[in-house]
């Protein structure tokens, strides 16, 4: 993976800054917006996959793809709620004792872990869904833990980027 090429692709077209723009314009609708960046996120994969240099039109028609994106994520988070859900019982059956505290203090060290690992993941579970196009990608852990350690590297330098481009 060539990362240089990676982080200059979108400047290669002469539009980019406006259709970035307008995206994230369209995020402030809500849910809809949400939906279509995501839908935009796969449009972009499959403009660059079929060798286009542009982006794609920023345009609300992405929201049906950008659902198929949010179900193959989905699974993934289904354990933070599964904690919350703990949290939120815990605190109502014992109310206020120390037991509520420790049980807060445990999920609370739990949703930390999970909800790093699932970050850690989610551009693999993205890849799943956009390359082979599983609506479940989260689902499919053994394939994307393989796919992590055979790519261990370049997905290293991924987060890096990522990490980087989000100071």
């Amino acid at each position: 993976m060539d990362l240089g090429t990676l982080l200059k692709a979108p400047t290669e077209d002469p539009e980019w800054v406006k259709k970035v723009l307008l995206i994230g314009v369209m995020m402030l609708i809500p849910v809809a917006g949400m939906l279509n960046v995501l839908g935009y996120q796969k449009a972009c994969y499959q403009a660059r996959a079929a060798g286009e240099t542009t982006l794609p039109p920023a345009e609300l028609k992405y929201i049906g793809d950008g659902f198929w994106l949010f179900v193959a994520l989905l699974p993934a988070v289904i354990p933070i709620f599964v904690l919350y859900l703990v949290m939120g019982i815990g605190a109502v059956v014992f109310g206020d004792s120390i037991i509520t505290t420790l049980l807060m203090a445990i999920c609370s060290l739990c949703l930390m872990v999970v909800g790093l690992g699932l970050m850690a993941l989610q551009p693999a579970i993205i890849y799943r869904h956009f390359v082979h196009g599983d609506r479940w990608a989260a689902l499919q852990i053994k394939e994307i833990i393989n796919l992590v350690k055979a790519h261990s590297g370049p997905y290293l330098m991924l987060w890096v980027v990522l990490f980087v481009a989000g100071l």
